[in-house]
């Protein structure tokens, strides 16, 4: 989709350069591909600067799809998972298996577990006295 001199002018500069970065992502990706994480928080900051009703149209984003990300509550991202998820741990019926388990904290502290065939420790308490933080 190219633009005219005229049409640029018209455009805030940094909804243009939005524009052309959406662009170039839709020239490199296959059709019905889906964005980025970080262009539609670009698409999400010029919606919040210009309007959704512009945006959506000047980047060819569904109208909905933008206006969900605008109202949705903003997500933290500090690079690291959750510790505290549930992981089912199903142990295998061959004597001779092996599986190794590993946890690392938010301070840095690491543990891991190796089994080898055998009985089974009791990993709840293993796992719950590793997260327990002592004051």
């Amino acid at each position: 989709m190219r633009t005219t001199k005229k049409e640029r002018t018209k455009l805030p500069k940094h909804l243009y350069q939005v524009r052309k970065r959406f662009a170039q992502w839709r020239q490199t990706h296959p059709p019905r591909a889906r964005f980025s994480e970080s262009l539609w928080s670009e698409a999400v900051t010029v919606a919040r600067e210009y309007g959704h009703s512009l945006t959506a149209r000047v980047l060819r984003l569904d109208y909905y799809s933008l206006k969900n990300r605008l109202t949705a509550p903003p997500t933290i991202n500090t690079g690291k998972t959750r510790p505290n998820s549930f992981v089912e741990f199903i142990p295998s019926t061959t004597p001779s298996s092996e599986c190794i388990i590993e946890m690392e904290d938010d301070d840095g502290g690491k543990m891991r577990i190796t089994l080898k065939g055998g009985d089974i420790p009791d990993l709840a308490l293993l796992s719950s006295s590793f997260w327990r933080k002592e004051a």
